[in-house]
């Protein structure tokens, strides 16, 4: 498929960097690689132009299948194969450390200031003022939202907004995957603690969980000072992190990756996707159900934490005392659908209609989505808590936004503008 081999190449070096297997990469024409015993075996599998990750010992690659032909009828097209290092339990922590480091590497508070992310060892946050504050999501960092903001039209304006607005701008990175969203409110809320300023927060995916844990649960600020504007956050949990969807959230994760550019701005996702299958593959098989594939993403406290399940006890925590606070938050959210070449897998993986029928057990999602997180769980605090409509920017089902490019939307900087003036 187009961009098979940018991936191929960028598994390949990913997976060198990370220090997952030393054996050779299969090349197309080359002897396939033999897992051996304590060995994982790690493919990427093409049916109709969707990528799937498959990890069944056996696997005989075919070619394209026959034009005018019902259903798939062979295992598809070998797009890469790796041979991976099994892990012990004991080496969990470590790989998602080393993880987290390469996603997240500037982890801690900065101050954005004269176009130029600081470190806030010698400067804490102020004990008066206007404070704002960005949080970034899941696999991701503060570059990222800044980035966005750059590639944006109002994005000049927006930042000038910023440094006038506020008397600190302030960003938090943290790790990700290896520990969960109250232990990131936990470690930030310390930082804060000698801190009476005003503080309006600016969160980005898994961002808004942290944001909210330290709102609701550890912040010593004053309440009526307080406010965030969620873009994109899973706020009831993403069927991206499901334990019973996991399989097919790691093929979503190859797809939007390859979409994105392998190299570029779908590294995270490949780093992720590569992350999470060896340590699923080393406990269970990624097709297994529960409670063995529960116990295996109970190894992964950062995804594990905002599963979209009923028995997820962080979400229900959190969740369960939210509508004090309805008046203060704000979210952005979409629903992305497209037709454009390449993105057509979206379909695949949602459970409404309008997929091949032999891929019709792919869903991750059961409904509108932004291909990361679920729409409706972006405006949702509790069960009985919901967004009004005047605090919601909806882009409604589009092909222009999805997860990754919120901020280069004049629209989302232009809300935020106006919530929190």
């Amino acid at each position: 498929m187009n961009g098979g081999d940018t991936l191929s190449a960028a598994l390949d070096k990913l997976t060198q960097e990370l220090g997952a297997c030393p054996k050779p990469a299969r090349r197309r024409g080359a002897v396939r690689p033999i897992a051996s015993e304590g060995a994982l075996t790690m493919r990427i599998v093409e049916h109709d132009g969707v990528l799937q990750v498959d990890d069944s010992p056996q696997f005989v690659p075919t070619g394209p299948r026959r034009r005018g032909a019902q259903g798939i009828s062979s295992p598809g097209i070998l797009v890469w194969e790796r041979v991976l290092a099994k892990l012990d339990h004991s080496q969990v922590t470590d790989w998602l450390e080393s993880l987290d480091r390469k996603l997240t590497p500037n982890q801690g508070l900065r101050r954005w200031q004269d176009g130029n992310l600081e470190s806030t060892k010698d400067h804490r946050p102020s004990d008066e003022g206007r404070i704002l504050l960005l949080v970034h999501g899941t696999f991701s960092n503060t570059e990222n939202i800044l980035a966005g903001i750059a590639k944006n039209p109002e994005g000049r304006s927006f930042l000038d907004w910023m440094n006038t607005r506020y008397d600190q701008v302030i960003t938090f990175d943290h790790p990700t995957l290896s520990v969960s969203p109250m232990l990131n409110a936990r470690a930030l809320a310390l930082h804060f603690r000698e801190s009476k300023a005003a503080v309006d927060v600016v969160c980005h995916s898994r961002g808004g969980l942290v944001a909210r844990w330290w709102l609701e649960a550890f912040d010593r600020g004053p309440a009526n000072r307080r406010r965030a504007v969620f873009v994109g956050s899973p706020l009831a949990g993403t069927g991206l992190a499901s334990p019973p969807n996991i399989k097919h959230s790691l093929s979503l994760l190859s797809n939007i990756a390859n979409v994105l550019g392998a190299a570029s701005a779908g590294l995270p996702f490949l780093t992720v996707l590569t992350g999470v299958f060896r340590i699923i593959s080393s406990v269970t098989k990624i097709a297994s159900k529960t409670p063995a594939i529960d116990a295996a993403i109970a190894l992964l406290p950062g995804m594990a934490a905002q599963s979209r399940v009923g028995n997820a006890s962080e979400l229900l925590s959190l969740r369960s005392a939210a509508v004090e606070w309805r008046s203060r938050y704000f979210a952005v959210r979409s629903n992305f659908e497209s037709e454009k070449p390449g993105w057509k897998f979206w379909r695949y993986f949602r459970r409404p209609g309008g997929r091949l029928k032999d891929l019709a057990a792919s869903f991750v999602f059961d409904g509108e989505n932004d291909l990361v997180v679920d729409s409706e769980s972006m405006i949702e605090l509790a069960d009985t808590a919901r967004l009004g409509d005047d605090q919601i920017f909806d882009f409604k089902s589009t092909d222009r936004v999805h997860h990754t490019n919120y901020f280069e939307q004049p629209e989302t900087l232009s809300f935020i503008r106006k919530m929190l003036r």
